[in-house]
């Protein structure tokens, strides 16, 4: 076993590389700019890259933060207040292509879009209410943010959103004028107690009305397409034509985009809820189950090419990520500590009839595996429990096992 040193329990903001060759760990510090007050905590329980691969966002509760790749300089950090109500946890996390924009979504049914260009601790962008709980959010190249729900529905909103980012997060007290509290307290003594008792209730209530309240609800019209089951994954091809979505009831649809009433195939073969959904270029389709596989697709007619079975049938295996350069699916068992490689091989005819995915590596660590995300080179981004964000070299660099 390599040694490893003891990390900084509870922060991302560093990525820890692991170094096979020389059988040691190396800490490299994300940003040593700012200080731990700014850093998300973890578990970081929600990852994702932007389009390019230049850039990853992290989440975990009322946090989340974005870093440049691969120097891993911190771009921009932000925590929800916890006097929100219900407590914004944040759930969903997404980049834009052009790396600007941050998007988020959690409990409290409000999706915000955060200007990342804003100087200091400005909260600057735009927000929505959306119906339900989102499950997953995703930017497009035309300007325009997409997010699945628990209601089994799939929006696309155009940009900005209708409501000011500000208006969705409380205010900071100003002091009144000497004039205005003299006055305040002049008023106060004609005032029955139980007129004060009155006032101090309404006041009360006032500041805990929920955010999603103080935002304007998305149009009905950008509904783009629906499921009869809670969505459970999304995905949008690389060259954006395609949407993929997965629900509770063992579904992959494969529909256009945006005109997404244009059904192309349903992939069909789990045989419980679907956990994940990843493009593999834009012919194949790779998804994880709760039925302990993970399956890869033809997109056109829904075939299935390949399927392996990395954990019990009980077990719920999700698939993570796709990286073009290696020609590797990343996936993830749910409540196990380790983070699964698969290399999708083909015939030799380069036909779809040999395809197979086969274990390429499975990356042990030291705590409960939260997300895998891959590079474009192929490097290995690992979410974990208690030891952040560790970072592997290229895939193809792996034994196998």
């Amino acid at each position: 076993r390599t040694h490893e040193s003891a990390p900084r329990r509870g922060l991302i903001d560093f990525f820890h590389r692991v170094d096979h060759h020389h059988k040691h760990h190396k800490h490299e510090h994300m940003s040593t700019s700012t200080s731990t007050s700014d850093a998300v905590r973890c578990p970081a329980v929600v990852t994702r890259m932007n389009k390019a691969r230049t850039a990853l966002a992290a989440a975990s509760g009322r946090r989340f933060a974005v870093w440049e790749l691969p120097s891993g300089r911190l771009l921009f950090a932000r925590e929800l207040p916890a006097s929100l109500a219900p407590e914004p946890l944040v759930r969903c996390v997404a980049l834009a292509p052009e790396g600007s924009l941050c998007a988020t979504a959690g409990d409290d049914k409000v999706l915000r879009v955060w200007d990342m260009t804003a100087a200091g601790d400005a909260a600057e962008g735009t927000a929505a209410a959306t119906p339900k709980r989102l499950t997953d959010v995703a930017f497009d190249g035309a300007g325009s943010v997409v997010f699945a729900d628990k209601f089994g529905d799939v929006y696309r909103v155009p940009l900005p959103l209708p409501t000011p980012l500000t208006d969705t997060l409380p205010q900071p007290e100003t002091p009144a004028p000497a004039a205005e509290a003299a006055e305040a307290e002049t008023e106060s003594t004609d005032t029955s107690k139980s007129q004060k008792k009155k006032k101090k209730k309404g006041a009360k209530k006032g500041a805990g009305a929920p955010a999603a309240a103080r935002a304007a609800m998305v149009p009905d019209d950008a509904c783009i397409m629906g499921h009869c089951s809670m969505l459970t994954a999304m995905a949008l091809s690389p060259d954006e034509a395609l949407v993929a979505t997965g629900d509770r009831d063992e579904h992959v649809r494969v529909s256009r985009y945006p005109d997404a009433y244009n059904i192309v195939s349903y992939c069909l073969g789990h045989t419980s809820s679907v956990f994940g959904v990843v493009f593999c270029g834009c012919e194949r389709l790779c998804s994880g189950g709760g039925d302990g596989t993970l399956r890869l697709w033809r997109v056109r007619d829904g075939t299935e090419l390949a399927c392996t079975k990395p954990a019990a049938s009980d077990s719920i295996v999700v698939a993570c990520d796709w990286c073009a350069a290696t020609h590797t699916v990343a996936a993830l068992v749910e409540g196990e500590a380790r983070a699964l490689l698969y290399r999708v091989t083909d015939s030799a005819d380069g036909g779809d009839g040999g395809c197979e995915l086969v274990l390429a590596a499975a990356l042990e660590e030291p705590s409960r595996v939260l997300g895998v995300l891959l590079d474009a080179g192929g490097r290995v981004f690992v979410a974990t429990e208690r030891h952040g964000i560790r970072v592997h070299e290229r895939a193809d660099e792996h034994a196998e096992g």
